[in-house]
């Protein structure tokens, strides 16, 4: 049986300076190697991939636009007599989307059953499901195991209610089956099947979620994550359940890549990379012994609490060059009410410490949850001074939009806060720098404030870091093919579309007509 595995093309607000990353589909990839392990005939359009500078309007909308291939091209790069199509629903905010491309694939292929998996997928599969007819199964969750039982299902025609980790349509209702137990042996589990997209337009790209390094590519490590933050979808995805391969298993996918792809960097994109000690001390020291000569980052975020001096000098001295953690307030208070367990006092430590060991550093912040006033907002952004007089190149504040899936959603649903989960409300998730659209969550303040604090912030930030670090400048002039921050890599990026055209429709796109 053909399978064809689809990447849909990403959206983009109108008009918005494109701040976001692009990255290989490490989901797709892994899917497509067990895929292939097991004989079958798999092929991945990565629509995103295959046409990275391409924005089309999409339609019905002046204020998104999609990036990547068209409608068109998608449905001619799938073979004929296709027989299912996979198709990675990550993000609710590209839902709508999503759904009109899934019509013109049924429309294209009338016979091929369509099967939805990924964040948004488990998160809302009744909605899923209820909007998109075309689709017949919902993977929940983890896919491999079961996106393989469905095709096998398919073939011999079995009832689709024997297969755990679903949801699908049950004499006209929506019925979902017993949670599929999480894969443990990940060592058994293939490398992802980089060559089946288009890997070369990423690294052509020279983008990464961190600095930027030279040529990277995303590497996991661990899945799930132990902790249960209200704002996180996670726990519904994957679970509390932590699995993580061995030392060697992450260094032997590390080796081949930089033999097969050259590749100069390796991105972690594990929920918690750093749970304890042993695994990355471990992981550091086979990396000196096997004289593996790689960098890697951490930019996703990770836990600190495992991290003290003798092993940060040897986290630096294995090739980490960036570490990003995910503080999301400076009020205790706050902290508390999130579920997340963080001690304030300990990770300025921490952090300075990182910064002995001469290793950049990211801190993620959020403003605007439910319950947050003022006073814990501005704590807040009075953390992220002090900590860019500490020397973190990066601090990037998010305002707070209940996703699909996690606790804060579930309760304001409850709280009739979140209404219907219509058109309007989905694509507003995916707005983070604009005020424009957005809705209002925070009981005390509105969400043209926030923006104007988390602007104000953000810029503040900047200013301060670089104001008392004016090497870091200089430094990002005489290495500029090269970054030592994110903000570093998307400035050089603009610069270098605006003096040579390169890459120009990265830069900015404009207002649809």
């Amino acid at each position: 049986m053909q399978i064809a595995l689809l990447r849909f093309p990403g959206v983009v607000p109108a008009g918005q300076f494109n701040a976001s990353s692009i990255a290989p589909p490490l989901s797709v990839a892994c899917l497509a190697a067990y895929l292939l392990r097991r004989g079958l005939q798999v092929k991945v359009i990565d629509a995103l991939g295959e046409k990275l500078d391409n924005f089309e309007p999409v339609p019905g909308r002046k204020d998104i636009l999609s990036r990547g291939l068209s409608v068109d091209e998608i449905i001619a790069r799938i073979p004929p007599g296709t027989g299912v199509i996979g198709v990675s629903c990550m993000f609710s905010s590209e839902w709508p989307f999503n759904r009109e491309v899934v019509k013109s694939l049924k429309a294209a292929f009338p016979k091929a059953s369509i099967i939805a998996g990924g964040e948004h997928a488990t998160a809302l599969p009744e909605l899923v499901l209820d909007q998109a007819p075309e689709i017949d199964a919902v993977v929940l969750g983890e896919g491999e195991e079961t996106f393989g039982e469905l095709i096998a299902a398919r073939a011999k025609g079995s009832p689709l209610g024997e297969i755990r980790g679903v949801a699908y349509r049950n004499n006209g209702a929506i019925s979902r089956t017993p949670p599929r137990p999480r894969l443990t042996a990940l060592d058994e589990m293939p490398f992802p099947a980089w060559d089946a997209v288009p890997i070369e337009n990423y690294f052509n790209s020279s983008q990464s979620h961190g600095p930027y390094l030279g040529r990277t590519l995303p590497i996991l490590a661990s899945r799930g994550c132990p902790y249960a933050c209200k704002f996180c979808s996670t726990p519904g995805m994957w679970s509390t359940h932590y699995a993580y391969r061995s030392p060697a298993n992450v260094i032997d996918e590390i080796e081949l890549y930089i033999g097969k792809y050259d590749i100069k960097c390796v991105e972690f994109y594990d929920l918690s990379p750093i749970i304890g000690k042993n695994w990355l001390h471990d992981f550091c020291a086979l990396l000196l012994s096997r004289n593996v000569k790689i960098f890697w980052q951490m930019a996703a975020g990770t836990r600190f609490e495992a991290l003290d001096e003798n092993l940060l000098s040897l986290v630096q001295r294995a090739g980490c060059k960036y570490l990003g953690f995910a503080p999301e307030s400076g009020s205790p208070e706050v902290l508390e009410e999130i579920g997340k367990k963080l001690n304030l006092p300990d990770f300025i430590r921490t952090v300075k410490l990182v910064r002995k060991c001469r290793i950049g550093i990211k801190t993620n912040f959020v403003i605007g949850f439910p319950k947050d006033t003022r006073r814990q907002i501005f704590k807040t952004l009075l953390f992220q001074l002090r900590l860019a007089f500490a020397g973190i190149s990066d601090a990037p504040i998010f305002l707070f939009s209940p996703y699909p899936g996690s606790e804060y959603f579930s309760d304001l649903r409850r709280q009739k806060v979140i209404g219907d989960l219509d058109d309007d409300y989905l694509n507003s998730l995916g707005l983070n720098v604009s005020f424009k659209g957005r809705h209002g969550y925070c009981g005390n303040v509105g969400p043209r404030e926030l923006f104007f604090y988390q602007l104000s912030g953000t810029l503040l930030f900047y200013a301060v870091h670089y104001l008392t670090h004016p090497m870091e400048v200089i430094k990002g002039i005489i290495f500029w093919n090269s970054s030592s921050s994110v903000l570093e890599q998307r400035v050089k990026k603009s610069i270098n579309a605006l003096l040579f055209g390169r890459h120009a429709k990265n830069r900015a796109v404009p207002a649809a007509k």
